[in-house]
């Protein structure tokens, strides 16, 4: 996805995990709100195997929206193919950019 975003020009501001499958810390959700309070942010890309808690109580502190992304073929209705979970990701994020 980190690709991806790139190449749309998207920049990425932080991770919601500290380290990549550990859950965030109560302490490390704390300091993403506050790094992310005065910026403008459009959305926040929660792959859809994770709960999307964590992603939502910064977005709601920021005014962002959550960005479910399927992260592989059929892990979402619609994404049969690998075109097909590319124009979902591609709608579902620029679609939060709006």
């Amino acid at each position: 996805m980190d690709l991806l975003l790139r190449a749309l020009g998207i920049q990425i501001r932080g991770e919601i995990e500290e380290k990549p499958g550990i859950p965030p810390s109560q302490d490390y959700l704390a300091s993403a709100d506050q790094e992310g309070v005065g910026r403008r942010h459009q959305g926040r890309v929660v792959d859809t195997i994770y709960p999307t808690k964590d992603g939502q109580f910064i977005a709601d502190k920021t005014g962002a929206k959550i960005v479910s992304s399927p992260i592989d073929v059929g892990g979402a209705q619609g994404t049969d193919d690998y075109f097909s979970l590319i124009n979902t990701l591609l709608d579902r994020t620029l679609g939060a950019a709006k």
